[in-house]
């Protein structure tokens, strides 16, 4: 009873609208509405409809608390089953776009659980768990321990509000929204170094509270001028610390260069056809095709199942694998060019697990390809005919033409 229903069903209908918004934004990625969140988002909406037909019909459904509860789940699960069906068997052929979302959470909490998608992610510093530094810097500006008083002061009127058995005159309801948004933006920063950019502004908004006069004693309100010392006392813990990390910010000078990347491009551009297909790395790919225009059969937009799929094929360059496997899978997607990087052949300064061998090692069943101690890539550069014809070098940049 937190929140009417008026209001829960707005904030759906909000939700949805914003839905469709980003999918069309974002050229109608499939990912979007193939998501967890689109399904249950839809089944909320559901809900809210089938709920409001019970509510105008028979009383014995809104009797008793513990029936409506029930109902509402049960409504849940019916609604959520009956979308994914029709999701996956009639709407989208391919459901898999965000499975390796699941195994990347299934990797965090099972450290046996590993696939080359898992490792391609968990083994970047970025996609690790949040690290102690990271937590500390943010203690020292204030952040944390400022905000983590609003979350207790939050988390005690909203358990009042809950088992309290009359209702309240004033219930915070957008203040608990905050609470709520706020632990599932600290679960996700834990395990995900990179969505730390989610709870750290969230925090901020926190701190924000300490200004709305309904959350604290009368005690405290009928100090005069509390606000303005408490404002002031907040701003100068916070720029002690703050002070020192801006002017870090601002003593980084620098400008990248990619000298080897533009002469690659420069050779592509005056040697190569307009119609010429191009493999490789995900990162380097994504310069090519912005630079060149050329057709590429990998990027890095790897919430696509069949483009997931196709990256572990390209990469097995990097693996165990003999080369004519290699070059037969670049004529199947009838690639004129491969781009090589050394450096990724030759990385031997990351955590166990994390080099490409050891990723392929995973899902390889042929023992004959496991007990080989040549990679594809120390063939190609040492042995590429019949197969590939070296055009271009520079550093560690090579051109190999597929025969």
């Amino acid at each position: 009873d937190l929140l009417p229903f008026p209001q829960f069903f707005f904030i759906v209908c909000t939700q949805i609208l914003s839905l469709i918004i980003s999918t069309i934004l974002m050229f109608g990625n499939r990912m979007l509405l193939t998501s967890l969140f689109s399904t249950v988002l839809f089944s909320f909406y559901f809900v809210c409809i089938l709920d409001y037909i019970y509510l105008n019909s028979s009383s014995l459904f809104q009797s008793y608390r513990i029936v409506i509860i029930l109902r509402r789940i049960i409504f849940f699960l019916i609604s959520f089953i009956f979308i994914k069906f029709i999701i996956i068997n009639y709407l989208f052929k391919s459901p898999d776009d965000d499975a390796h979302i699941w195994d990347i959470l299934k990797s965090k909490l099972s450290s046996k659980f590993r696939t080359f998608d898992t490792q391609l992610y968990t083994c970047a510093k970025e996609f690790d768990f949040t690290d102690l530094e990271t937590i500390t810097k943010l203690c020292q500006t204030g952040l944390i321990p400022f905000s983590f008083i609003i979350l207790c002061r939050l988390a005690y009127s909203f358990l009042l509000d809950i088992f309290q058995n009359h209702k309240n005159e004033y219930k915070q309801i957008w203040n608990y929204y905050h609470l709520i948004q706020t632990g599932a933006y600290i679960l996700m920063g834990i395990f995900i170094m990179r969505l730390k950019l989610f709870p750290v502004p969230q925090l901020c908004l926190l701190i924000s509270l300490y200004m709305n006069e309904q959350l604290w004693p009368k005690k405290i309100k009928k100090i005069t001028k509390w606000k303005t010392v408490l404002f002031i006392f907040i701003v100068i813990a916070m720029t002690i610390q703050g002070k020192t990390n801006i002017k870090e910010q601002l003593a980084i000078k620098g400008e990248y260069s990619n000298y080897p990347m533009e002469k690659m491009i420069e050779w592509i551009n005056s040697n190569t056809q307009n119609d010429s297909i191009f493999a490789g790395t995900m990162p380097t790919m994504a310069n090519l095709k912005l630079s060149t225009g050329r057709s590429i059969i990998v990027h890095p937009h790897y919430e696509h199942g069949k483009i997931r799929r196709r990256v572990k094929l390209v990469y097995t360059m990097y693996s165990r694998k003999p080369l004519r496997h290699i070059h037969s899978i670049l004529k199947q997607f009838q690639v004129n060019y491969y781009v090589y990087e050394s450096h990724w052949c030759t990385i031997t300064n990351r955590p166990k697990g994390c080099s490409f061998p050891e990723m392929y090692d995973i899902d390889e069943e042929d023992e004959r390809i496991l007990r080989r101690t040549t990679l594809a890539c120390h063939t190609l550069q040492s042995h590429p005919d019949p197969y590939f014809k070296k055009l271009f070098t520079y550093d560690h940049l090579s051109i190999y033409a597929v025969l």
